[in-house]
């Protein structure tokens, strides 16, 4: 009996794994976090760039050279120009137990300070305070010794940088006020150390603090009332004093004596003599002023310009926004403008120089120049420079990054 044969089954070839379709899929992430990141790198790189405008370091470095060759550096004595000072008159009493003191100070400001103030008005604008204080003891003590008129007491010069109490004294500038303060002291000395006298100042027993001030020092010169031991300073009293304060407020801001060189050449014949103005300043003097501070205020813009082009020049870092250039182009137009005004050869017809005008635009020019070089936004990034930027910003990229290099080199030995 013949065997039926058994069916043959033929088992089913398995279907191949889906390599391709993983493959392609990984394909499509990887280009598209690469996608992503070509995009994402310019653009990051784009919004973080540093934004330099543009300055004009030439014309800058043009003015730099012009000034070394032709201003006087030499201001140790007087004050720092500024458009509006603070004058505080300040009369200090050391002993007001043993004697109280006051003064007319509003008709001796009247008479002996608004003068030569109102003088030098076409440059300087001045606020003018007074106070009285007491208990107005000095730091130092001062030596006795015995002439022909008995016992006095006397101050060295050595000692005289000693003489402010400045952790007592309050000299009543505002704490709120930009202008400069300029202080003048009449000072009484206690019964102690009376009378006090300064060694080397003549007849005006006081003396000048470079760049803040003077002092004079008051010895009454008559009985004191003894109706409760009072003294009062009148209109007469005060003039040697105010005196020395005017002489010590042309010191301060560089009001010097004009005279004509040899006279006698000039003016064969002739002699040459100087009278008194009547103000403490001559019209020669305060046109020579007025010319000082233009050469000073361009000499301070041009140093503000300079230190500022300097440093851009150095650190490449630095945020340079255009309303930076802005200023400094304003700054040096300003001075442009005012060079051109002095330089120009006067002719007949033509109005006289204005120096009150030159003189404001040079102001302006270093107001511009100090704003440029005080912007806040020129240190916005000075402490957070490229190497900063590497530390914050690697351990957020590194790791994509070595995982989307190593990921081509694993695809190509798979597929090898």
């Amino acid at each position: 009996m013949a065997r039926s044969a058994a069916p043959q089954r033929h088992s089913a070839a398995p279907a191949p794994a889906p390599t391709t379709l993983i493959l392609t899929a990984r394909q499509a992430i990887l280009a598209s976090v690469w996608t992503v990141l070509l995009l994402a790198l310019p653009m990051w790189w784009k919004t973080t760039e540093i934004h330099r405008a543009p300055i004009p370091s030439e014309r800058i470095r043009q003015w730099e050279a012009f000034i070394q060759n032709t201003i006087d550096h030499d201001r140790m004595r007087r004050m720092k120009f500024a458009p509006e000072y603070l004058l505080t008159l300040s009369l200090f009493n050391a002993d007001p137990e043993t004697l109280l003191v006051d003064w007319d100070i509003a008709p001796a400001v009247r008479a002996y300070l608004n003068p030569f103030l109102d003088a030098l008005s076409v440059l300087y604008n001045f606020t003018v305070s007074s106070q009285v204080q007491h208990y107005a003891t000095l730091a130092i003590k001062p030596e006795k010794a015995v002439g022909h008129e008995g016992e006095y007491y006397y101050l060295r010069p050595k000692d005289l940088p000693l003489f402010i109490n400045s952790a007592e004294w309050n000299f009543g500038a505002s704490a709120v006020s930009t202008s400069p303060p300029m202080n003048f002291i009449v000072y009484v000395p206690q019964a102690s150390q009376s009378p006090l006298y300064v060694v080397g100042s003549d007849a005006t027993n006081g003396f000048l603090i470079p760049q803040w001030g003077g002092i004079v020092i008051a010895n009454p010169t008559r009985p004191v009332d003894t109706i409760g031991g009072r003294f009062h300073f009148d209109v007469d009293e005060l003039r040697p004093a105010f005196e020395v304060f005017v002489a010590q407020l042309r010191g301060l801001l560089g009001v010097e004596a004009v005279s004509i060189p040899a006279p006698e050449r000039l003016l064969p014949g002739y002699a040459v003599t100087y009278g008194q103005s009547g103000t403490g300043v001559t019209g020669w003097e305060v046109d020579r002023v007025v010319r000082r501070s233009v050469a000073h205020n361009v000499r301070d813009a041009v140093g503000a310009m300079a230190s500022l082009a300097t440093l851009i020049e150095k650190m490449e870092n630095m945020v340079v926004l255009d309303h930076i250039s802005d200023e400094l182009t304003t700054a040096l137009d300003a001075l442009d403008g005012a060079r051109a005004a002095l330089s120009a050869s006067p002719d007949r017809g033509r109005e006289p120089l204005d120096l009150a005008a030159v003189a404001r635009t040079a102001r302006n020019a270093a107001v511009a120049a100090e704003r440029a070089f005080f912007d806040p936004t020129m240190v916005s990034l000075l402490y957070f420079p490229t190497e900063h930027k590497y530390a914050v910003y690697m351990p957020l990229f590194t790791p994509i990054l070595g995982e989307e290099a190593c990921s081509p080199w694993a695809l190509f030995v798979r597929f090898s």
